[in-house]
């Protein structure tokens, strides 16, 4: 998924605003960024150091002051993230559901996004173990 809308984005040469969830390391949101894309990676709050990972990503790729760092809390409809509402086209997320615990606050998080981003895309992958729960999960939503 994240190669398909990464060669379409240079392909096209169009704008996409991705958002990356969980975006720990930063490499599908990267990669996006560097094939043109308007991103912006996100991590927990909770963890300062993950924030702070995707900040070096961004200066070891040179991509100070073209991509956006933000905290969110899976589960919490706060200001960052109503400020994404009709602001995002693609939403990824790679390997998110690494913690049962955190599955439902995901799905939450995911369901805002996909309600107030009409036409939004939304590609993610995530370990074996985890399908059946976030099957579950999702089909929970309706």
């Amino acid at each position: 998924m994240f190669l398909a809308v990464n060669c379409l984005i240079k392909l096209l040469n169009i704008k996409i605003e991705v958002l990356e969830l969980g975006a720990g390391t930063s490499l599908p949101g990267i990669t996006a960024a560097l094939c043109g894309a308007q991103v912006t990676l996100s991590d927990s709050t909770k963890f300062p150091h993950c924030l702070e990972q995707c900040r070096r990503a961004i200066q070891v790729n040179g991509l100070e002051g073209s991509v956006d760092v933000i905290g969110l809390t899976w589960g919490y409809i706060l200001h960052k993230l109503t400020n994404l509402r009709g602001k995002v086209d693609v939403l990824i997320g790679s390997d998110c559901f690494y913690d049962p615990v955190g599955f439902e606050d995901l799905i939450v998080t995911v369901a805002y996004l996909l309600e107030n981003n009409p036409g939004v895309s939304l590609g993610s992958g995530f370990s074996m173990w985890g399908k059946k729960r976030c099957a579950e999960l999702l089909s929970q939503l309706g």
